[in-house]
């Protein structure tokens, strides 16, 4: 249903591109599937919007206004990050390059709006040392080193499928010997159906590698034969070569992001009291009446 606020009109095609904005997101991260949060995901799309139409009414009564070489700065800038290319910008947008003009006069709205921030949320947000101290204590999971593994590997294709129990035992027999000892690499440069490549992968981390494998690696200790495993391709058999990371980065790493990351959301936290206080000023109608 469309939205008046203040008199101004927030169409429903502007709740739904925004729906869909939010859901896609969280589909991306894997948080949601199908239809089961779209009733929250709507509140958030008509919220955000909301706030957005009355910080920008809000400009216009102060008047908060941005030069023109400035929004030109700007947009120039987004251009350059796009391979210098405006048409790919645009296309990210859901534009065409015969619609620049759109795409500019909202960059100028948005500017505005930062602008606004600004002079509301002032400067002085930056925390002190124990802010940025108790966060990094009550954060560390956040600033663990990457998790990696490095493995070498044994494949057998079941071809023909006739063959696929004998294959197995193969590996059984295999497995056998490198658990007694035998050099792992020489077993799988003479035992392995993979023609090209080292049998050594190297150093990977979780998402590099198919599920199966990735389940066994990063149980595993360092030193150890996984079991025979199966997936759509054949046979693995791997040994656990190598494990490293998942250790605490020191704060002296970390001090400067977490300067920036309590700076943003204190500066969140201001713009959402100043919108919350601008729309107890306001009139806000939900559907036609």
């Amino acid at each position: 249903m469309p939205i008046t606020i203040n008199g101004e009109i927030l169409g429903e095609d502007m709740v739904e591109s925004e729906f869909e904005r939010i859901k896609a997101g969280y589909e991306n991260m894997g948080s949601v599937s199908c239809c089961d949060r779209d009733d929250e995901f709507r509140t958030m799309a008509e919220d955000n919007l909301i706030g957005r139409m009355l910080l920008l009414q809000e400009t216009e009564k102060r008047d908060v206004d941005v030069p023109a070489e400035e929004v030109i700065a700007a947009y120039e800038e987004m251009v350059a990050e796009h391979d210098g290319a405006a048409e790919h910008l645009l296309l990210e947008h859901g534009l065409s390059l015969e619609q620049e003009d759109v795409f500019i006069t909202d960059l100028r709205k948005n500017l505005q709006v930062e602008a606004l921030l600004k002079q509301v949320c002032g400067e002085d947000l930056a925390p002190n040392d124990e802010e940025i101290e108790k966060f990094y204590t009550e954060n560390s999971d956040l600033f663990l080193s990457v998790r990696e593994v490095q493995a070498a590997h044994i494949f057998r294709e079941p071809q023909p499928v006739e063959r696929s129990r004998e294959i197995y035992d193969e590996l059984v027999e295999i497995r056998k010997r490198a658990l007694a000892g035998e050099d792992f690499i020489e077993l799988a440069k003479s035992c392995s159906d993979k023609e090209e490549g080292s049998p050594d992968l190297g150093w990977f981390s979780q998402g590099d590698v198919m599920d199966e494998f990735e389940a066994m690696a990063f149980s595993m200790e360092e030193g150890e034969v996984t079991p025979i495993f199966q997936n759509y391709s054949g046979f693995h058999l791997a040994k656990i070569t190598g494990k490293r990371g998942g250790a605490l980065k020191p704060l002296d790493e970390l001090r400067e992001n977490i300067r920036e990351i309590l700076i943003r959301e204190a500066r969140h936290e201001k713009a959402n009291q100043f919108v919350n206080t601008l729309r107890e000023d306001s009139t806000i109608i939900r559907g036609e009446g």
